[in-house]
């Protein structure tokens, strides 16, 4: 089944970007370009009801099941299952040739970069967000906006196509960094492989059919959120970058036992320099990406308060960077977390909620 539009006039005057695969990710790349109204979005998916949702909500312009629509595109977004990226790329290259450039949306680049066609105009990619729910309906515009999003060239990629993935990138809203195919996996292996791991292995360990299960906070809930990621997905994702996980997880096997012998053995102070130097790791983080300034907000759960607090930041032009709602207030004095984007808003904002009365403290 085809979707094209009821009039011609969004075809012919705009340059054309086709995304493969609207899911989540997809999904979100597709209305981000589709938002700034400079671009065709044509849009491949084997799902009839993801191309009719698609196409209803003005996500893309034209759709299509088959990659042979996509021909006439200036740059291909893959965004299919990690599994299947390779595959795809090597139909598009028969189908496009080298009058398209391809980019995926991949959490793992070497296997992609190492399996390429030859003479393919690629650019590898990875936008560091998405959501443990699937789906275009999980899709959003400003999924990327302020995040990071890695882009991996090919040692024959052109200047010309990079800076054109930059742009896009940018246009979408998030941070482009460029990285290799060897300290991309290295890296995500620690931050975002292991950390899935480790999720997967707590809730297991932990949960059971007792009273832990309702007792369960902000906290564990916190470090296990992304245990609800699919399971098939991350099944391909471990097969794809296994050594750099296995490598990760004998670091954290190691990491355990040493901390497991230090209260074996009451070593107190070498339990201490391991919390600190893990506190001390974990604030720098947000001072080394430049971060927000944040105020955590001790709320009563009413309905309204968040209008309320919103309405009062907007009363003064204060822009929110981000705001996260805590359900649990363990360990934490606050229920709320509104940050903004730089010190000067955040003064404001302690002026404002002092004057109401609210508790609060700095992040």
């Amino acid at each position: 089944m085809i979707f094209v539009p009821k009039t011609p006039k969004y075809i012919a005057p705009k340059t054309s970007i086709g995304v493969v695969g609207l899911g989540c990710i997809g999904g979100s790349v597709a209305s981000a370009f589709s938002k700034t109204q400079q671009y065709n979005i044509i849009g491949v998916d084997k799902d009839n009801d993801t191309l009719r949702y698609a196409f209803e909500k003005d996500i893309i312009q034209l759709g299509h099941s088959e990659l042979e629509i996509l021909k006439g595109c200036e740059v291909v977004f893959v965004c299919t299952p990690i599994d299947t990226v390779s595959p795809i790329i090597n139909q598009l290259f028969r189908i496009l040739g080298t009058s398209a450039i391809i980019t995926d949306v991949a959490s793992i680049k070497g296997a992609i970069l190492d399996n390429l066609p030859e003479g393919v105009r690629f650019v590898g990619g990875h936008p560091m967000a998405g959501s443990e729910q699937g789906g275009i309906k999980a899709a959003k515009d400003h999924m990327f906006e302020n995040a990071y999003y890695v882009i991996t060239p090919c040692p024959n990629t052109s200047k010309e196509d990079l800076d054109y993935i930059i742009e896009l990138v940018k246009q979408m809203q998030a941070l482009p960094v460029i990285v290799d195919k060897k300290t991309h996996d290295i890296t995500v292996a620690k931050i975002s492989h292991l950390p899935h791991m480790v999720a997967y292995a707590m809730v297991n360990t932990c949960i059971d059919n007792d009273i832990s299960k309702t007792l369960a906070a902000g906290g564990f809930r916190d470090i296990t959120r992304i245990a609800s990621s699919p399971s098939k997905m991350w099944l391909d994702i471990v097969a794809l970058n296994k050594d750099n996980i296995l490598a990760q997880l004998d670091n954290m096997i190691k990491s355990l036992s040493q901390l497991s012998h230090n209260l074996k053995n009451d070593q107190y102070d070498k339990l201490k320099e391991m919390f600190e130097s893990a506190r001390q790791k974990r604030d720098s983080i947000e001072k080394d990406k430049g971060g927000f300034f944040s105020l955590r907000i001790d709320v009563k759960d009413v309905p309204g308060i968040i209008a309320k607090i919103t309405l009062l930041l907007y009363k003064k032009k204060i822009n929110i960077k981000n705001i996260n709602i805590e359900n649990s207030r363990e360990g934490e004095g606050g229920a709320l977390v509104v940050s903004f984007e730089n010190s000067r808003a955040l003064e404001t904002a302690k002026e404002i909620f002092k004057k109401k009365k609210f508790d609060i403290k700095t992040e």
